[in-house]
């Protein structure tokens, strides 16, 4: 579309040989993981860094060798953002072994700025943790705003996946 036309787009590649295994790109800033089934395949990310500000993804699909991109989700994929979602979708107990992570609260910058790179310096600690914990809990991947499910596969297809860091009218590479 003309709208798509106007973004600027630096893609993450990822070429899937077939519907069925494991496939990974990395490429710029983060790293992207693909596994399938033949059902669909499942794309699983990380954020390039621990952050305060939820980053949004779109996630492109083409058949391999046609060039054609078809954007998958229908609004940015991102992290939830609503405690009582998260809630929810994790059970209480999960949500307060993570919820330091999840909704963090952090000294005022202009008025404790030492105690504030402290809780910075100790939430990447604990971000790092929490993307370990999410590579094998879904609910949680997803929580974060980190993977995807595309349930439009057919079997022996090639595709090629096309991962961006939205950022306001244009997007990025991060894997």
């Amino acid at each position: 579309t003309k709208k798509h036309a106007k973004i600027i787009l630096l893609t993450c590649i990822l070429m899937i040989l077939q519907t069925s295994g494991t496939a990974n790109a990395t490429q710029g800033k983060g790293r992207l993981l693909a596994t399938g089934d033949k059902a669909s395949i499942i794309l699983r990310w990380t954020w390039p860094q621990a952050s305060i500000h939820a980053p949004s993804y779109n996630i492109y699909r083409a058949i391999a060798g046609t060039g054609q991109w078809k954007l998958l989700n229908t609004f940015p994929v991102t992290k939830v953002e609503d405690k009582k979602k998260a809630i929810r979708r994790l059970g209480r107990k999960k949500y307060e072994k993570y919820q330091s992570v999840l909704f963090p609260r952090l000294p005022d910058r202009r008025q404790e700025p030492a105690k504030f790179q402290q809780a910075i310096r100790h939430l990447k600690q604990l971000w790092s943790i929490c993307m370990l914990s999410a590579d094998l809990d879904p609910a949680l991947a997803d929580l974060l705003g980190v993977r995807y499910e595309d349930k439009k596969v057919l079997k022996g297809t090639s595709y090629i996946y096309r991962l961006a860091l939205i950022k306001g009218s244009k997007e990025e590479t991060i894997a």
